[in-house]
């Protein structure tokens, strides 16, 4: 367990530095997640992104992404 929440962590360091690169050549950013607010805890909504919340098993959360 311990190995796949380092494996995550580092996948949400890749996005965080992902975002800031974009956002800093001008660039929006658009972070989806069933949860946002977890996102938003992670850093990403303070490294420029925009958290929408989005299910890919609800197409209507689909939409409004």
């Amino acid at each position: 367990m311990r190995r796949r929440a380092g494996r995550a962590r580092a996948v949400l360091d890749a996005a965080r530095r992902a975002a800031l690169g974009a956002r800093a050549r001008g660039v929006a950013v658009r972070a989806a997640s069933r949860k946002p607010e977890k996102m938003r805890a992670l850093g990403l909504e303070a490294a420029g992104a925009e958290l929408v919340a989005l299910d890919v098993l609800d197409p209507d959360s689909i939409a409004s992404a």
